[in-house]
């Protein structure tokens, strides 16, 4: 197993999966890269190389990007064969081309064959595939709502309101675009039914996450994960308001379900990572906590992939 895709629509789980499958296959000493779709360094799709989705792409410039997509898993396919690394994509293998196929209106038999040769190109990898499902389209997209803010609605629906597809089906307001993302389960279904890897799907509807976790990990045949909800002993210490003066940013951290969040625009689950550090779940991000000699925090600090905080908030 050198190879592992976790897919999903938008809201699913995939990179919450991918940053927890990523993070106790190094505590299980094997040497682990996992990507986020938007990441910059994304060895597929790297953040600021998408297509202008405001615009039609013509026949040639489609081809030329497939191209490109298909040098690039060569490329990724050889680099992992002359290692013993896991490499983990969430959204990557499939999910990423419906979308695209999608937004510029096109029909889908060209992504059905797209995806059909980068399989082929990874095939000597031993691929496993995880698809996190929803048997309710319509319920689990709406609940994002519930989870993120409601600026996150309104970046996707000015995505696909400027689309090709947006412009052609007169989309409008997030019922649009769930009605659109629900359309496309025929095709996810379709493609994940001729996969010739191994394969998993899982309906997480229910947010049973310690057993779908437990579920991923007999698929993988690896020891059970611990579910990251082993919260420090004074958690209550922790929890509460933050305010940032530098951008008059402001979230809260609370306990919920005997698990810590830290909560802006979209509610991400913290994980212990070591003393005061905790990874915000699904992210790049990690966060510290400063404390008095009583153990109550008084700030957080934000660090990306550099050593440097990203910003500090002070608690209010």
């Amino acid at each position: 197993m050198s190879i592992i895709f976790i897919e999903g629509i938008v809201g699913s789980g995939k990179s919450s999966t991918a940053h927890q499958l990523g993070l106790h296959l190094r505590k299980l000493g094997r040497t682990t890269q996992w990507y986020f779709e938007h990441d910059s360094h994304h060895p597929i799709y790297p953040a600021g190389h998408a297509p202008n989705y405001d615009c039609e792409l013509s026949r040639g410039q489609q081809v030329d990007i497939r191209r490109s997509v298909l040098s690039r898993w060569k490329v990724l396919a050889e680099s992992i064969s002359r290692t013993k690394e896991v490499v983990i994509l969430e959204g990557g293998f499939f999910q990423t081309v419906i979308d695209h196929f999608l937004l510029l209106n096109l029909g889908f038999e060209d992504a059905i064959n797209h995806i059909s040769e980068v399989e082929s190109l990874v095939a000597s990898l031993d691929p496993a595939m995880i698809l996190l499902y929803q048997e309710d389209v319509d319920a689990a997209l709406n609940r994002i709502l519930s989870e993120r803010s409601a600026a996150y609605a309104d970046y996707l629906v000015n995505i696909y309101k400027q689309s090709p597809f947006g412009r052609a089906h007169g989309i409008s307001g997030y019922p649009d675009v769930i009605e659109a993302i629900a359309a496309t389960r025929q095709v996810r279904d379709a493609i994940f039914e001729k996969l010739r890897m191994r394969k998993l799907s899982i309906d997480n509807s229910l947010g049973d996450w310690r057993r779908y976790y437990d579920a991923i990990t007999d698929f993988l045949a690896l020891p059970p994960m611990n579910f990251p909800s082993d919260l420090p002993g004074k958690v209550e210490m922790l929890v509460g308001n933050y305010h940032s003066a530098e951008s008059n940013a402001q979230f809260c951290v609370f306990a919920l379900d005997n698990a810590l969040y830290f909560s802006s625009e979209a509610r991400l689950r913290l994980v212990p990572k070591s003393g005061s550090e905790f990874y915000l779940l699904g992210t790049r991000w990690w966060v510290t906590f400063e404390t008095n000699d009583r153990g109550v925090a008084y700030a957080l600090k934000l660090f990306g992939d550099e050593s440097a905080p990203l910003e500090a908030w002070r608690q209010i």
